[in-house]
């Protein structure tokens, strides 16, 4: 839709290089009924939000309850309080960069856990290949 109304002239495509935070509701002005879609966009953007930082909560504290499908509920409010407060760290920085900063750092010994869970892996196919091959012969 944005090519074709840059295309028609009723869209200023310039807008997105110089401020791309306001490039969809600059966007949704050029459609019938701006306000409706652009509450409808905020709305389904605060839903898509919520329900993500649910979802992380909640695996988060399964991870913590060492995999236990029902995590209490202490661990997902402590796992709640992490995200809203990474949350908070970026909305009075106005930067992403910070959030982004401590993702990286949090995310450096994930790389290890994922070779580990690769070698875990190869060992798990290769005794299945001998358990699959016994049972031919049998």
């Amino acid at each position: 839709m944005g090519f074709y109304q840059t295309y028609q002239g009723a869209y200023n495509a310039a807008q997105v290089r110089d401020d791309i935070n306001s490039s969809t509701f600059a966007l949704l002005q050029t459609l019938p009924l701006p306000q409706l879609t652009s509450v409808a966009t905020m709305f389904s953007a605060m839903l898509f939000i919520v329900t993500s930082v649910v979802s992380a909560t909640y695996v988060l504290a399964m991870f913590s309850a060492k995999g236990d499908q029902n995590p209490p509920v202490k661990l997902k409010l402590i796992w709640g309080a992490i995200l809203s407060a990474l949350a908070l760290v970026m909305i009075i920085t106005d930067s992403i960069s910070a959030v982004r900063a401590i993702i990286a750092l949090s995310a450096n010994p994930f790389v290890y856990i994922v070779l580990l869970l690769l070698v875990c892996l190869f060992k798990a196919l290769k005794s299945e290949k001998t358990t699959t091959g016994s049972r031919r012969h049998l």
